[in-house]
């Protein structure tokens, strides 16, 4: 489709024929899916893993994948798929993504209730529920959070 967008810019550009720009692509897209060069799901998997491993939020990785005009069968494959690798991907990106943020029992100084409310707000922007999110924040020591919740 991004290919096929762009042939129908260029072409209204240069004034050359579209047809015969769209049998080329359509060409080389065959060739590339016979030979396993282009797989969405492999993308999709390869994606969604280190998301997840960046502190991605299963709702962004979904709405990323989708933005990315992967197929809805697809992205919910792969999220099954994700999700029978861990029990909660979900928990490992939140810890993943606290740790980054220096967040909950990562925080290196307390600063009071208004840093609280700011931490919150960015794990409910970054797509986490607020249970989640209440858990990481207020855990008073890092081992027994990550032995708890993994």
């Amino acid at each position: 489709q991004v290919l096929k967008r762009r042939i129908l810019r260029a072409s209204k550009y240069h004034n050359t024929d579209i047809t015969a720009s769209l049998e080329l692509v359509d060409k080389l897209i065959r060739h590339y899916l016979e030979r396993g060069i282009l797989d969405d799901k492999c993308y999709a998997l390869t994606q969604a893993l280190k998301m997840n491993r960046r502190g991605k939020s299963i709702k962004y990785i979904r709405s990323w994948l989708y933005k990315k005009y992967i197929s809805k069968k697809i992205i919910n494959n792969v999220l099954k798929e994700l999700f029978s690798n861990n029990n909660n991907p979900d928990l490992i990106a939140a810890l993943s993504f606290a740790r980054k943020r220096q967040f909950g029992p990562y925080r290196k100084k307390n600063d009071g209730i208004n840093e609280i409310d700011k931490e919150y707000a960015a794990f409910a922007r970054s797509g986490f529920s607020y249970s989640l999110a209440k858990q990481i924040i207020e855990a008073q020591n890092i081992e027994n959070l990550e032995n708890k919740l993994l």
